[in-house]
């Protein structure tokens, strides 16, 4: 839903619905649209792109990885499939790939004509296309919708025989491919900071020189990465990789949601908060039952609805962690600050230390303590405990089409 919200932010309210309806009134157009995406190397994030975005990650492991990772990779299809995120993205990069398609089209034909604002001209020349390109797809052939003034490049029947010709055809659907990934929220490599990838690199000192000497292929510089007067090192670990578990969404909304914001030239920011806060509160009323809100003053529950719609990136997660980790250690009483509370606080006190202590270190962390908890209560003969901590920690059972029979089957239909 947050991906929809994005795509109003970058085309409006009335050319999402304008896009949304060409889908339903002719299925064969979004069809082919959906055809002329994937050429362009989009709507593949299942299969091909996971590759693709792995090289560019500067890790090919999961291409060539061993049992485990083969294992690991297989149940990421799974869960996001399973929770239905692959298939949203698939629909929001579609819904996407309809309006800009005949955005891209509509906007070459006005500058064809000297009718298009200079405001315009720098939203095409940030996809690439400037004159020269905006005139060559005026000549190019497109195809229309048979009831709605809609259109979409067929690259298909556009020439290819020259180096040029096929230049301009891969700048085209390099543009349309582009917009996706700045619309459609999925954190790419440059909205991440190394560390997510389990790389850092770090100045040469008398430690790393000192282990060099003892393990000569210890701690190596790396020439690529080091400059005139900085000897830096390469260090490479999936152990930093935990912390960032489960973040790639903040991070990406950080670039394609709070800085579209905070763009003066971008025109519909306002429709796109407006949506984001409504599309947020009704995904956390599809995903949560109404005693969770019950539960909840406003601004607590405003504090989620924003926090869930992407609208501040990072800086909410970095919040609520902050705040996780004061109340847990008794610097902030359990009410929180300014109304708004920690997502979680464990009832029992004598365990907020320990939640405390991994909060900062992300999910992986929090689960193996959950996980540890819930094998220290069934040695100890206390079932009830037990099969509520493994409950809310569980893998796709907290899915909201089975949540409800799980939750009879291993609570006994408490809340």
């Amino acid at each position: 839903m947050t991906d929809v919200g994005s795509i109003i932010m970058a085309h409006g309210f009335m050319n999402t619905f304008k896009a949304g309806k060409a889908a339903v009134l002719q299925p064969s157009y979004a069809g082919n649209v959906i055809k002329e995406a994937q050429v362009s190397g989009e709507l593949l994030d299942i299969t091909r792109n996971i590759a693709g975005r792995e090289m560019v990650s500067d890790s090919i492991r999961r291409i060539n990885g061993n049992a485990t990772e083969k294992v690991v990779t297989f149940g990421n299809r799974v869960f996001y499939t399973t929770n239905l995120l692959a298939p949203i993205t698939f629909a929001g990069k579609t819904l996407d790939q309809i309006a800009v398609n005949n955005k891209f089209i509509q906007m070459s034909r006005k500058w064809g004509a000297g009718k298009l604002s200079k405001y315009d001209q720098e939203y095409l020349r940030r996809y690439g296309i400037d004159e020269e390109m905006s005139d060559y797809i005026n000549k190019m052939p497109v195809s229309n919708h048979e009831s709605m003034n809609m259109f979409f490049a067929n690259t298909d029947e556009w020439p290819s025989s020259t180096p040029s010709e096929r230049a301009m055809k891969r700048k085209y659907q390099a543009a349309t491919a582009s917009h996706a990934n700045n619309t459609v929220i999925m954190g790419q490599t440059f909205d991440k900071p190394l560390m997510i990838d389990g790389i850092v690199f770090m100045r040469d000192n008398a430690y790393f020189q000192m282990m060099r000497k003892a393990f000569p292929n210890l701690y190596k510089i790396d020439k690529q990465a080091s400059y005139k007067g900085a000897q830096l090192v390469r260090l490479e670990s999936g152990a930093m990789t935990l912390p960032f578990t489960f973040m790639n969404f903040a991070f990406g909304a950080n670039n394609k949601i709070l800085n579209a914001i905070r763009d003066p030239n971008r025109r519909h920011r306002i429709q796109g908060v407006i949506s984001l806060m409504g599309l947020s509160y009704l995904s956390l009323a599809i995903k949560k039952n109404d005693y969770w809100f019950e539960k909840r003053d406003t601004p607590e529950l405003v504090a989620r609805v924003i926090d869930h719609s992407g609208l501040i990136g990072i800086y909410s997660d970095i919040g609520y962690t902050g705040l996780s980790v004061a109340v847990n250690t008794g610097l902030l009483p359990e009410e929180g600050v300014l109304g708004i509370k920690p997502k979680y606080i464990s009832p029992n006190e004598e365990e907020r230390m320990m939640d405390a202590l991994t909060e900062p270190f992300g999910a992986p962390a929090g689960l193996a303590l959950s996980y540890g908890r819930a094998a220290n209560h069934f040695l100890n003969g206390r079932y009830n405990e037990a099969s509520s901590e493994f409950f809310y920690n569980a893998p796709f059972i907290g899915l909201p089409y089975i949540r409800d029979d799980a939750r009879d089957v291993l609570l006994g239909g408490r809340n």
